[in-house]
């Protein structure tokens, strides 16, 4: 029971990728089974791979946990870059049309339709301040795909 409380704290708060952590804890296990199949006891060979903290510490140490910062920024700065395109797009045709447009349902089978102007000046700040807005979000994320690339380069 031990060794999987072991394997299991470093896999809860080790900072990588996924796919890392997944291959750093068969790793561990594997080196767990092989000292364990050569005779030691448990806490032997924990002793001997080192606490979970000193492994979670040398991971940081390397300095990966801050490329998993970087591209949990850039999954921040896309998702926003959405929701700011999905506003643009939407003021956009609002402008385009020159009028908002409601449907109100009273039944099934009837629908009155309620069409009222805009105030072109005020949506034309809109369209610029969320075009501004989008921008930032495009290149903040480029940003930091390119400073991911030439970390992987040095």
């Amino acid at each position: 029971m031990k060794k999987k409380k072991y394997l299991m704290k470093i896999f809860m708060h080790l900072h990588a990728p996924l796919k890392e952590r997944i291959q750093m804890v068969k790793d561990l296990g594997r080196s767990l089974d092989d000292k364990l199949a050569e005779g030691e006891t448990i806490e032997e060979a924990i002793a001997e791979l080192g606490e979970a903290s000193d492994i979670i510490q040398e991971y940081e140490d390397l300095g990966l946990r801050k490329r998993t910062k970087e591209w949990a920024l850039a999954v921040i700065w896309i998702l926003i870059g959405i929701v700011v395109g999905y506003l643009l797009f939407t003021e956009c045709r609002i402008l385009y049309r020159g009028y908002n447009y409601i449907i109100i349902r009273t039944s099934p089978n009837t629908g009155v339709g309620v069409a009222y102007g805009i105030n072109v000046g005020a949506e034309v700040v809109k369209v610029v301040f969320e075009s501004i807005g989008f921008i930032i979000c495009v290149g903040n994320v480029i940003w930091h795909f390119i400073k991911q690339k030439r970390k992987k380069e040095m």
